[in-house]
């Protein structure tokens, strides 16, 4: 039990997470930028955006894999041409 009225206010509050705020964040900043599929806080992270109405590519703003495999793919061919 509690005597004192700001011990048991903050005993019952709830603190909300960083990343809470950031998915809010997102979530704002996406309900204004519908034609996004990406949307980037202000904590440098990309959150997709729940408002985004276009057709959706499925990657990532930071997905390079096919530039590694495109990079790879000349690499080996390069390879190939040096006689053992």
């Amino acid at each position: 039990m509690f005597y004192n009225v700001q011990e048991q206010e903050e005993f019952e509050f709830i603190h909300t997470s960083e990343s809470e705020w950031d998915r809010a964040d997102a979530a704002e900043r996406g309900y204004n930028a519908a034609d996004s599929e990406w949307i980037l806080s202000g904590r440098d992270v990309w959150h997709k955006n729940p408002y985004f109405t276009g057709t959706p590519s499925g990657r990532h703003p930071e997905d390079d894999s096919d530039l590694r495999d495109e990079e790879n793919q000349a690499l080996l061919a390069e390879l190939d041409d040096i006689p053992f």
